[in-house]
């Protein structure tokens, strides 16, 4: 039973020709760092406004519609990969990390859902991982996007709920910091759980405020 989906994904200008004419090849640069998900993929957004590689603004990228079939998607949290390998370029470099990237990786591959299973907000930054290459018939340049008012955002949705969690820092160990076109990124791993979250640096010191005699800085 086919079950298209429209996703989204930027490329510069200069790829188009070769997109049109082989379609999005799963060759990817990106390192997967052990990875058992990111090897073997095309990298899409649910939405251009979930970009937050600073792609949407930049004239040098278009972007592009993609129709793909929702049962060879994946859904993953983009900032604990971002975050694994922060702590890879430190153990590369011979610093000190603050946490094993492998665990990361792990927590990224194993926190991943189906594209049906993924709910706004679920992660801060879903990247959606397609299984093999995409036929270029099934790719277009996308139209202006134009968001409605009424649509609110996947990452206001996640920071809403995150602000509702009160959690407490006492109850946290910090994993990673890093960054994307957004905001300087702190991740963390909540105690006893294989659980992790990710604040914004707003969003960290507005609970810094809340909670100032737990806070790690």
């Amino acid at each position: 039973m086919n079950d298209e989906i429209t996703l989204y994904h930027f490329t510069k200008h200069e790829n188009l020709q070769s997109i049109f004419r082989d379609g999005l090849l799963c060759d990817s640069r990106f390192l997967s760092l052990g990875s058992r998900l990111r090897n073997n993929v095309s990298y899409l957004w649910l939405s251009p406004n979930d970009d937050n590689m600073a792609h949407k603004d930049n004239v040098d990228f278009v972007y592009l519609e993609v129709l793909v079939d929702a049962k060879l998607c994946f859904v993953a949290n983009m900032d604990l990969i971002s975050a694994a390998f922060v702590n890879f370029m430190m153990e590369k470099n011979d610093k000190n990390p603050l946490y094993d990237y492998n665990k990361l990786v792990v927590a990224y591959d194993t926190s991943a859902v189906k594209y049906r299973d993924y709910g706004k907000g679920m992660f801060r930054a879903p990247e959606v991982l397609v299984q093999g290459n995409i036929a270029p018939e099934k790719i277009k340049i996308a139209k202006p996007y134009e968001p409605k008012k009424s649509c609110i955002s996947n990452r206001s949705v996640y920071n809403a709920s995150i602000k509702a969690k009160n959690l407490s820092f006492k109850a946290m160990e910090k994993v990673a910091v890093h960054d994307d076109s957004m905001s300087l990124l702190h991740t963390y791993k909540i105690v006893g759980e294989n659980k992790f979250v990710t604040f914004e640096e707003d969003m960290l010191k507005y609970l810094e405020m809340q909670d100032p005699v737990s806070s790690t800085g």
